[in-house]
């Protein structure tokens, strides 16, 4: 049964830091940053060097997004397996057993489904 705390608490460490970090707002100002990029390139009343400015202050703002994101996506995945890995350190819960769990079909299933639901009335408010 611990088992399956430890795989909830993956999951929910996964969205926790994903949360704190700001990952979905970071992913959608890159999506604002882009169509804003292709906009200026398109206008034709912007002189090239315009253009090129604003294109290097959008590949500067895209980079530090992608580091941001990068780093921050990672985190979400390693820092709860490592709290996991603590404890089976210290001989409280197998990272085995409770990655076993989170891998498996139904607890995947559950997972979705459960923030699916979760995001739906979040969104509802």
């Amino acid at each position: 049964m611990i088992e399956y705390a430890g795989a909830i608490f993956l999951v929910v460490g996964f969205i926790f830091i994903l949360k704190v970090a700001k990952l979905v707002e970071k992913s959608t100002r890159v999506v604002s940053i882009s169509k804003q990029a292709v906009a200026e390139l398109r206008d034709a009343e912007l002189s090239e060097d315009t253009k090129e400015a604003a294109m290097q202050s959008h590949a500067v703002q895209l980079l530090g997004l992608f580091v941001w994101i990068t780093i921050g996506g990672i985190a979400a995945v390693f820092l709860p397996v490592l709290l996991i890995w603590c404890l089976d350190q210290l001989q409280l819960v197998s990272l085995d057993a409770v990655l076993e769990v989170a891998l498996s079909w139904t607890f995947i299933i559950a997972a979705t489904v459960l923030v699916v639901l979760a995001l739906v009335i979040n969104r509802k408010r």
